[in-house]
């Protein structure tokens, strides 16, 4: 009995926990309301309280009369690629849904996080499992940042 017990704790240590997903790669489908310091797992939907670039897929920070918008990474300066969507001299796009975001999923060099969210914003940005989300703010202000999100399917 003692060896099957020794045995069971083995595996709990070696294999530490699972994700509360769906056991595929699929992101969840949402609505998520962040304030300062919030974030997201995109996978599962959750919220993270603290948010940071460990635990989150998408986490704030606050500057000023806005939050910024940053992905998570393996390291506070290593993020993972996310499109912001730029338009005419460098500012960000608006769109008033989803399915207006254009099919043009991050390259590798896109790492920059959004400096002050504004409603409408969109983005597709890749997950802590290499999927990848499209996502918009739906209202933002110094507090508080809503986001929809999908998994991002591209067109054919």
């Amino acid at each position: 009995m003692r060896i099957a017990l020794a045995l069971l704790a083995l595996v709990f240590i070696a294999f530490p926990g699972c994700d509360s997903g769906t056991g595929d790669n699929t992101p969840a489908t949402g609505t998520v309301t962040l304030k300062k310091d919030d974030g997201v797992d995109f996978h599962t939907g959750a919220l993270q309280d603290p948010g940071n670039y460990k635990n989150s897929d998408l986490f704030t920070a606050s500057n000023g009369s806005a939050l910024q918008l940053l992905t998570g990474g393996d390291s506070p300066t290593d993020n993972r690629p996310v499109n912001w969507f730029l338009g005419n001299g460098g500012v960000h796009r608006t769109f008033a849904s989803l399915a207006e975001i254009p099919d043009e999923p991050p390259t590798e060099d896109m790492t920059a996080s959004l400096i002050k969210a504004k409603t409408g914003n969109g983005f597709i940005l890749m997950t802590h499992k290499g999927a990848l989300v499209r996502g918009r703010v739906t209202l933002a202000d110094a507090d508080t940042v809503t986001l929809e999100f999908e998994p991002y399917v591209p067109a054919n």
